[in-house]
C-alpha cells in the first residue's frame, strides 16, 4: 500500500460512526480499488462480529441442569 492510500485509510478509520466521509476521501475511494476492497472487507467483518450468535440449544432437562 502506498503512502497516499495509507493516509486515506487512516483518515477513514479515524471517522466516528455516522460521521460524513470527506469529499477528498470519497474521491480517492472511487478511484482506488485496493482501498475500496479493504473497506468492504472491514465492513463485512464488523457486520459478522456484531451479529448475535445463533447456536441452537435443545431444551431438555439435562441440558437445563448443565446450564444452571
Amino acid at each position: 500500500m502506498n503512502k497516499k492510500c495509507e493516509f486515506y485509510m487512516d483518515s477513514y478509520l479515524s471517522l466516528d460512526k455516522g460521521e460524513r466521509v470527506p469529499l477528498k476521501l470519497t474521491a480517492h475511494l472511487l478511484f482506488c480499488p485496493e482501498c475500496r476492497r479493504q473497506i468492504k472487507a472491514m465492513s463485512r467483518a464488523r457486520k459478522i462480529t456484531t451479529q448475535a450468535l445463533d447456536i441452537p440449544v435443545p431444551l431438555e432437562s439435562d441440558t437445563i441442569a448443565k446450564v444452571l
